[in-house]
């Protein structure tokens, strides 16, 4: 974030609604190449997490990594 942020006390601040926009965004691709986007929904999709076991299989889950996960 830029210093005018930090000093703000808004550094790494993020609400639900501006991540579902990021996702939203990353899903169409928009702003991206065509490699960009497949890349960060390959990286997004080799994360494991426990809501792989709640939905079925055929369904694509793309999680972020979270402190003590590792990709598979």
């Amino acid at each position: 974030m830029d210093l005018a942020a930090v000093r703000r006390g808004d550094e790494n601040v993020a609400s639900p609604a501006s991540l579902a926009t990021i996702a939203e965004l990353l899903w169409r691709g928009e702003g991206l190449s065509k490699e960009s986007r497949d890349a960060a929904l390959k990286i997004l999709r080799e994360v494991e997490g426990q809501v792989r076991g709640a939905v079925p299989g055929s369904v694509p889950v793309f999680l972020k990594t979270q402190p003590g996960r590792r990709p598979r």
